[in-house]
């Protein structure tokens, strides 16, 4: 029953009783409390299951997500489900952006939850008409790391920034042979899971462990510290490179994860 309008007829039947002159019967009595504390020790404990916050999409439907927002530079721009470009019976996530002399087109797939690491997981398809470049996008983690991607010479190439200008940057930290749709997941832990005094960040391909890296988001200046604000995802085409790519099985969310350091025999970059 509703227990606040219960407590508010038990506190004013007494009065209502005595205005009307009326002998007040007892709502219970001593030996009702004690039936009433067997019941609760015989209860098992009630036990609070968490509910995921993050953001799964697969785009089935065949409508954008309201998660799912961008920011239009050029008059190229745009967003839209689609039909997969490997699968007629599956529906993905379209996106392009034309050139631009600056940056081109924002893309966004906000979340929120909480706990010790941000998680992103997607599913990835460039399409051929994309322009060649090392750092096709700016993918942006909230405000926790920043990393690079782009396709060159039949050939993805994964790197990181850790902010713009005189920053740590590297486009290649990694590359693998282009045969269309990929896995990418990125980890970021905050250094209170990791034993270190550092956050830590692993990069998956495929479910291939290739990347370790603590380069953080604003790691370069020494006036700033780790930051693990997490709302969105940002992919920002990069300025003057013309993109398509399609999108599908996106995950992001924060949550409570166990770290578990990495292997000496981190993937290098694939030869086939």
């Amino acid at each position: 029953g509703d227990v606040n309008g219960n407590s508010l007829v038990c506190s004013m039947y007494r009065g209502i009783f005595e205005a009307l002159d009326y002998r007040v019967v007892p709502l219970c009595n001593e030996l009702d409390g004690e039936n009433f504390l067997r019941i609760l020790d015989s209860v098992e404990p009630v036990v609070k299951i968490p509910q995921p916050v993050g953001k799964d999409f697969d785009f089935e439907d065949g409508d954008v997500p309201v998660a799912v927002t961008a920011n239009a530079n050029t008059s190229e721009y745009e967003l839209s489900c689609a039909v997969d470009p490997e699968d007629p019976n599956n529906g993905v996530l379209y996106f392009k952006s034309g050139t631009h002399a600056s940056n081109g087109d924002y893309l966004y797939f906000n979340c929120s939850g909480a706990g010790n690491c941000n998680i992103m997981e997607m599913r990835f398809y460039f399409k051929d008409t994309c322009t060649p470049n090392k750092a096709q996008f700016q993918v942006k983690l909230g405000e926790s790391y920043m990393m690079t991607m782009g396709l060159s010479d039949g050939r993805v190439y994964i790197g990181e920034r850790t902010g713009t200008g005189q920053c740590i940057s590297n486009s290649d930290l990694y590359n693998f042979k282009y045969d269309g749709w990929f896995k990418l997941r990125v980890e970021i832990y905050d250094e209170t899971s990791t034993g270190t005094e550092s956050p830590q960040i692993k990069i998956f391909v495929d479910d291939e462990l290739v990347i370790e890296s603590n380069n953080y988001y604003n790691k370069h200046d020494p006036n700033k510290m780790f930051d693990k604000s997490y709302s969105s995802v940002r992919f920002l085409s990069s300025k003057g490179v013309f993109t398509e790519v399609y999108f599908d099985d996106v995950f992001v969310n924060c949550e409570n994860k166990s770290y578990e350091e990495g292997s000496d025999d981190v993937s290098d970059s694939r030869d086939n």
